[in-house]
């Protein structure tokens, strides 16, 4: 069978991501990163920024719609889900949600493992038995006599990590249960009884999102060494690497990369895993020291596992990682890019981007404030760096997905006011541009519709132009997402 092909004019290009890919639907996630990857080697986002742009595209629709068709999994099948608090609940909705999950037949997670333990039908141990009754405790509001219940039973082999997570919650909501104790001591703690996996690491790692301080601890650099999955270990190394890069603590990976090595003897795998880890952090020091340990891993990497069908991709990232950080490089050269757009670049490539919401706002503000300045300096960015462009784009596509905005159809008015401004400047897009996107803006209407409008009054030179016009179209969803 030949080798599937894409032609060099994008308007030919299919729009259903599987046949974009030249994969059947219903393939595997294998299938699809192979694809994805012979693609982007032809159009490199450097060299085709909009090819490689709709290819990204493809795939990440590709991959979401596979897992909307996988079953469920957690972590990293070592322990139950994660028992999620969401950010700044108020305390008594809190306590009404532990009662509504009491009173709705919900205590499984507490039986969990005492069934686990003795076998269904079997009387539990007196331990878990206390521990659910400690639990209930909590739900019924009494948080200072769950606490302490809970400590009493926690430790007993028979309660598993059940226990730990719930003293890490109860005092990380109510510090004045036991002043001046962390929260996260007792997912140490719980991980050091029953080894690094499972729900207390993936809290851990979580913990670390919010206060960046403890990844520098004695105690993380304790769990990093006890034993546990490899992979949970690969999930706290990346946290606390992440942690590293925010503070410029460089050092932090190069000495974890030699404290890690003998801990991966036999699990080459996810050893390449860190290594690849390792560069991605460093290749954003500064420090000769550093970037000089990034290249010792990237050798390795080639060297040892250059053939392994399974890191094709993972190379593939490194290389793209390469020229985004010369784009930044090469955008802080030009003193017109504010630090704050080249830094969100950087820290795109580390975070998710639920983790840079407000660095996000932050950046985009000065450009929705004044979008004149904005589209010169998309502009301009687009010019020295598209590869950073895109990457911006998907934070504003992100932004824009989350906000609670949905485009209306353009009125009549609103169609007879875009006929008197295309009208106003004939065929001439440049100088019809600038008051375009204040007419998007101020009415609300997506440049999309716009093309949709252009279509069907024949207006091509206003056509190409709109189409081509990247820029543009980036400032008008951040200026949506911004005041949605």
């Amino acid at each position: 069978m030949s080798e599937h092909t894409l032609p060099d004019d994008l308007s030919q290009w299919p729009d259903d991501p599987y046949q974009l890919l030249g994969v059947q639907p219903g393939a595997d996630e294998r299938a699809i990163k192979k694809a994805y990857t012979r693609l982007i080697r032809r159009f490199k986002p450097e060299q085709a920024p909009d090819h490689f742009r709709r290819i990204r595209d493809a795939y990440e629709q590709a991959k979401r719609w596979l897992q909307w068709n996988m079953p469920a999994s957690h972590g990293d099948g070592e322990g139950s889900p994660t028992f999620e608090i969401p950010a700044n609940i108020d305390i008594e909705d809190f306590i009404a949600a532990l009662k509504s999950r009491g009173q709705n037949g919900d205590e499984a997670d507490e039986a969990s493992t005492a069934e686990a333990s003795v076998g269904p039908g079997r009387k539990p141990p007196d331990e878990v038995v206390q521990l659910r009754e400690a639990c209930q405790k909590a739900r019924d509001g009494e948080v200072a006599a769950a606490y302490e219940s809970l400590q009493e039973v926690t430790s007993a082999p028979a309660c598993g990590d059940e226990g730990y997570a719930r003293l890490y919650w109860l005092l990380r909501l109510w510090p004045r249960l036991e002043p001046g104790r962390p929260a996260c001591e007792w997912l140490v703690e719980g991980m050091l009884a029953h080894g690094l996996r499972g729900r207390l690491c993936e809290l851990y790692c979580e913990h670390l999102e919010h206060d960046a301080s403890e990844a520098f601890t004695r105690r993380c650099t304790t769990l990093l060494t006890h034993q546990g999955s490899p992979w949970a270990r690969l999930t706290l190394v990346r946290a606390r690497w992440r942690a590293a890069a925010l503070q410029d603590r460089w050092h932090y990976v190069e000495e974890d990369i030699e404290l890690l090595r003998p801990l991966y003897d036999d699990a080459y795998e996810v050893w390449a895993r860190v290594l690849v880890s390792a560069c991605e952090i460093l290749a954003w020091s500064t420090n000769h020291a550093s970037l000089g340990a990034a290249q010792r891993c990237r050798v390795e990497l080639e060297q040892h596992f250059g053939h392994s069908a399974d890191l094709h991709d993972d190379l593939d990232r490194l290389d793209m990682l390469d020229e985004m950080v010369r784009s930044c490089y090469r955008l802080y050269e030009t003193n017109q890019v504010s630090r704050e757009l080249i830094s969100l670049v950087r820290y795109s490539w580390l975070f998710p981007f639920y983790q840079l919401r407000s660095r996000i706002q932050a950046a985009l503000l000065p450009l929705v404030a004044e979008p004149l300045d904005g589209l010169a300096m998309l502009d301009l960015m687009h010019s020295v760096s598209p590869v950073a462009v895109i990457r911006l784009a998907d934070m504003i596509e992100w932004l824009l997905a989350d906000a609670p905005w949905e485009e209306q159809p353009m009125t009549d008015e609103q169609r007879q006011s875009l006929m008197r401004l295309l009208l106003a400047h004939g065929s001439n897009y440049g100088s019809l541009r600038d008051r375009l996107l204040q007419w998007c803006t101020a009415e609300a209407i997506s440049p999309q519709q716009v093309i949709e409008f252009l279509r069907l009054q024949s207006a091509d030179s206003a056509l190409d132009g709109l189409t081509q016009d990247a820029s543009l179209h980036y400032l008008w969803m951040a200026h949506t997402a911004m005041w949605a």
